[in-house]
């Protein structure tokens, strides 16, 4: 595992592990409460996203990075 591997899932432990502190005697409003919820949420999601891209071996990167997300062939990259 390279060093800048190990950097992305110590952000991917980070994120998935951090906690937005929701306190309803703190007097936040629903809305606040509401995007705290969210902002978990979304970290959580993008912790699952990055771990997953970590764990594809080198031939899934590869394919995945020649098609755009409409299944359309993009250019080389130049360092292939």
């Amino acid at each position: 595992m390279t060093v800048t591997e190990k950097r992305l899932r110590m952000f991917v432990d980070y994120l998935k592990g951090s906690t937005e502190i929701i306190d309803s005697y703190s007097g936040d409003g629903k809305m606040e409460s509401a995007i705290k919820y969210a902002k978990q949420e979304v970290k959580n999601e993008i912790g699952d996203m990055l771990e997953e891209i970590l764990d594809m071996d080198e031939k899934e990167i590869l394919a995945e990075i020649k098609y755009d997300s409409s299944g359309n062939k993009l250019p080389p990259l130049g360092y292939e």
